[in-house]
């Protein structure tokens, strides 16, 4: 339905009915929701953030950082957002920022509120193509960008946080340095690679790369006993 201003307003409404076991039917009364257009508002630049974007940007171009003592983490999300997975890194990378010689440098494939966060701990968030997996072609052009980036970074070591970015751990070993990858999914590989992409999404070659980046791994993390067993046949057990 639209109103006389030209504001378009859209109205939704949910019906619920619950089967239990014992065959009682119950149905939930309606509940209607009102999901009103924002007015489109002219977006504000901010001249200081595009400036330092900008400088990132140009870091490759200058001196490598030079190896120093302590951990120089790369962390590589597959998104920002206010879910597990990524408010278990947000709070790893709190505790780790408190520990001296640690610093940390992420990338996300897709942005989220969880940036202004962990840039407000002191790491830079890169965020890059959000779904580089499509051909051989893009998944590479993906891993130059990043090896370029990082190249520069003086990064001693990567984390790989969800099963989703793998390519993070496919970094690390064309950086060649020590790659911790924390599974917070509990599906067995091939169900994921199913269930996490549609179908002929996921180009043969990436997938490829996925699996032999998880049989390099340094490490792989889960979060139960029962998850760590459906990866048994994925890397060696140790």
């Amino acid at each position: 339905a639209g109103a006389g201003t030209g504001a378009v307003c859209v109205w939704i409404t949910v019906e619920t009915t619950a089967h239990s076991v014992d065959g009682r039917v119950l149905r939930m009364r309606p509940a209607v929701f009102t999901i009103d257009q924002p007015e489109p508002r002219a977006e504000h630049l901010d001249d200081d953030l595009a400036a330092e974007l900008r400088a990132r940007s140009l870091r490759p171009l200058r001196q490598p950082r030079p190896h120093q003592a302590g951990v120089r983490l790369l962390a590589y999300a597959h998104m920002l957002v206010h879910g597990g997975g990524s408010l278990y890194l947000l709070e790893l990378l709190r505790r780790l920022s408190a520990e001296p010689g640690f610093e940390c440098e992420a990338v996300t494939l897709a942005d989220g509120p969880l940036r202004s966060e962990l840039e407000a701990l002191g790491v830079a968030v890169h965020v890059t193509d959000g779904f580089p997996v499509t051909s051989m072609e893009r998944y590479e052009g993906h891993q130059a960008e990043l090896v370029s980036w990082a190249a520069a970074g003086g990064f001693n070591a990567v984390l790989a946080n969800t099963l989703a970015s793998f390519a993070g751990a496919d970094l690390a070993t064309r950086l060649q340095v020590p790659c911790v990858w924390a599974v917070h999914e509990s599906f067995a590989m091939p169900m994921f690679w199913h269930a996490a992409y549609g179908k002929g999404m996921l180009h043969p070659y990436a997938r490829g790369r996925a699996e032999q980046a998880f049989r390099s791994a340094n490490a792989v993390l889960f979060e139960a006993e029962a998850t760590r067993r459906l990866f048994l046949p994925d890397a060696d057990p140790d």
